[in-house]
């Protein structure tokens, strides 16, 4: 059963998808954010975008407390180099004005302006945001990261 294998076995999984929310699954059992280690946390914001974006689009990501981990998240990708998820989530923050680095209901505002000055526009743009993530190239920068800092997780 995947969920009992330990981080270095799912870090050999041929799927970063595997690795990746094998670890994430395992991140759920401990319980209090704030005492994930450095790679817990970035493995912790990429499953949240990834949930977020798959389940709706890069603007569910904003409009919901996802998007607190905003920058966290930006910092977090630079590191593994996920350079096009990065550019998208700038793209993203340009689309409401810099307010992804504000609180929710900031960035709910910001959507709702944005929707009514061009809402076909924002829509069409959001989901090509969302279409850009390459969840295959992002896990997988993920892992090689994590297969470098695999003493960090749990």
């Amino acid at each position: 059963m995947w969920f009992k294998k330990s981080p270095e076995k799912l870090l050999e999984s041929e799927s970063p998808f595997d690795a990746v929310f094998g670890l994430t699954d395992r991140l759920r059992k401990k319980k209090d954010f704030s005492t994930y280690t450095n790679a817990e946390r970035m493995l912790w914001c990429l499953d949240v975008l990834y949930m977020e974006s798959e389940n709706g689009s890069i603007e569910q990501y904003a409009a919901n407390s996802s998007g607190d981990l905003f920058e966290e998240t930006r910092n977090h990708l630079d590191v593994i180099k996920a350079v096009k998820a990065r550019e998208a989530l700038d793209e993203l923050d340009k689309l409401l004005n810099g307010k992804m680095r504000s609180s929710r209901s900031d960035r709910i505002e910001a959507i709702s302006t944005a929707r009514s000055l061009d809402e076909l526009g924002f829509e069409k743009r959001t989901r090509e945001l969302t279409e850009s993530l390459d969840w295959e190239e992002i896990f997988s920068a993920a892992v090689d990261y994590l297969r470098e800092h695999k003493d960090e997780l749990i």
